[in-house]
């Protein structure tokens, strides 16, 4: 082989273990990623967890006490999201997006939920992924950094309505019947908002179509009260 033929074969090998060490740095970030992100989905359920102990004993004080229950829950989660987000590559976002919308728009479900158990308000994006740590939708930067996604607090939002038609039922049983009416009025201007969309995400558009059975059964725990005149 003449000399020009070895210096070409050298440089081509050369080129290829560059791609080797490219491949393998990639394998390892999807890895950590992966790992920090299952660790995620586990630790997503813990806020809910002590929320939904007031399906059985809404009192002031059990609401009270499972609000700060859930928000220290929520501590281990927002340290994984910053994780994540030191993990991820920049300019990744959508690539790894997959691994952790499910926790993420529980978590949202979660901070959202406690909004409304403390002053009957409807959290932001913003102020969402603020309680969170993460970056708004429009701070995202097109993905290069780790921010809430619109449509996983939308989802998000559409868990909350299911778990508020579950507290208006149990509400009464548990000897608190104002709570229908809150969460009525609360859930008939989020049916309002939700109404204003156009959904062009099919899994989003399912899950938008369950709101109506929400709203069913929060509109028939409230007549209830009212004719019964439990208030």
């Amino acid at each position: 082989a003449s000399p020009a033929t070895d210096s070409n074969a050298t440089g081509i090998e050369a080129e290829f273990q560059l791609y080797l060490n490219q491949l393998a740095a990639d394998l390892a970030t999807v890895e950590s990623v992966k790992a920090t992100a299952a660790e995620l989905t586990k630790l997503a359920q813990l806020p809910l967890q002590a929320l939904r102990c007031i399906h059985r004993s809404c009192d002031t004080n059990s609401i009270s006490k499972a609000i700060d229950e859930a928000r220290a829950a929520l501590q281990p989660s927002i340290d994984l999201l910053a994780k994540l987000g030191q993990q991820m590559p920049a300019g990744t976002y959508y690539k790894y997006h997959q691994l952790w919308r499910e926790p993420v728009q529980q978590l949202c479900m979660a901070v959202t939920f406690i909004s409304f158990l403390e002053s009957d308000r409807l959290l932001s994006l913003e102020d969402a992924a603020s309680q969170l740590g993460m970056a708004g939708d429009s701070d995202g930067g097109g993905g290069s950094t780790l921010h809430l996604d619109l449509e996983d607090y939308l989802f998000g939002l559409l868990l909350l309505a299911s778990e508020l038609a579950r507290l208006s039922v149990n509400a009464v049983t548990a000897g608190r019947p104002d709570l229908p009416r809150r969460v009525a009025d609360f859930a008939r201007h989020l049916e309002a908002g939700f109404r204003l969309l156009n959904f062009k995400n099919d899994a989003l558009r399912r899950r938008y179509d369950g709101l109506k059975y929400d709203m069913r059964k929060i509109e028939e725990v409230l007549y209830d009260v009212t004719v019964r005149k439990l208030e």
